[in-house]
């Protein structure tokens, strides 16, 4: 059972919403499954301050140039700045009830699981404090653009892109790692290598100094398109190896690799965005679609993951063992 709850929390930005009573719900024996519903349990604030966070990687769609001062620019520039601001309080918030939540604590709970309760704070952490440097940079580098300061806008820049790819590398190296528990068979284990090809796809299209970008994007388009087909076969292999179970089980089984197609299905998007963004990698327009395209991929992934979690607490429930 642990090897499904490990990859519904793990995915780097995975969504829940869950209420808060559930936050505190009491384990009653110190059996092996209780602690399997503890960890669920335990890991709901988590996830909910992840998917609360998540949504500053959609809130800054759109080109903005520093050098450009016209009118319409500018009026980018102070609603980016605007929400900057608000998503700073945010993270600020977010850390806070990071700080409050309680290690993971259950007696009939293996070393792993306490673990990869640390692994899962430490990396939550670090994932708000670069959130909240990359918004500070943005909100620095707008009042540089404000005060028509060149010099400062100079200097702002290149730490706003460097806040951004060190948020891109903390996830690749995350899920890489995360990705090295997992036996190659297992479908998260491709579901995975998907994400850290969007995220690859994402750190080609920003990074100014990229050399060979057309290259790169084709290198990670190929290396998507085959998480998907590796991806796909472990899928036909798990659905040949449902075990006989209660009707209602079996559908939930059912429904979990149906979302993992979904999942290959998002991945299919990423290689095609990043194929398209190939023909004319340079093009400064080009590359915000390419993000806009890998922001909403991985939107898709997140709301596919939020009910992946819910049926794994289902089938935890129904003493299913995955």
């Amino acid at each position: 059972m642990f090897k499904r709850v490990l990859i519904a929390a793990l995915i780097a930005v995975a969504a829940l919403t869950a209420p808060p009573q559930a936050y505190a719900q009491p384990v009653a024996e110190a059996s092996s499954e209780d602690a399997e519903r503890a960890f669920l349990v335990w890991m709901q604030p988590v996830l909910s301050v992840l998917e609360r966070a998540s949504v500053v990687n959609e809130a800054f769609q759109g080109d903005l140039d520093p050098y450009v001062r016209n009118d319409q620019m500018m009026q980018l520039a102070f609603t980016t700045r605007d929400r900057a601001r608000g998503y700073r309080q945010l993270m600020s918030q977010l850390q806070a009830e990071l700080r409050a939540a309680p290690r993971f604590e259950h007696p009939g709970a293996p070393e792993t699981y306490i673990l990869m309760a640390e692994t899962i704070s430490r990396d939550t952490g670090t994932y708000l404090q670069n959130m909240d440097s990359m918004l500070g940079h943005i909100i620095s580098l707008v009042d540089a653009m404000e005060a028509d300061d060149d010099a400062a806008v100079a200097r702002v820049g290149p730490r706003l892109m460097q806040s951004a790819v060190l948020l891109l590398d903390g996830q690749i190296v995350t899920l890489r790692a995360r990705q090295q528990l997992l036996r190659v068979d297992d479908t998260a284990y491709h579901a995975l290598g998907a994400m850290m090809s969007l995220y690859d796809g994402m750190r080609v299209a920003i990074v100014l100094t990229m050399p060979d970008r057309a290259g790169a994007m084709i290198d990670t388009s190929h290396a998507a398109a085959r998480w998907s087909a590796s991806g796909r076969e472990a899928v036909v292999a798990a659905r040949t190896d449902l075990p006989t179970v209660a009707s209602r089980e079996r559908a939930l089984l059912e429904e979990m690799l149906e979302l993992e197609e979904r999942f290959f299905a998002v991945n299919d998007r990423v290689v095609a965005a990043l194929e398209v963004a190939a023909r004319n990698a340079e093009n400064r327009g080009v590359q915000q679609r390419l993000m806009n395209a890998l922001v909403q991929a991985e939107a898709d992934y997140m709301r596919i993951n939020q009910r992946i979690i819910e049926l794994t607490s289902d089938l935890a429930g129904a003493g299913v063992e995955l």
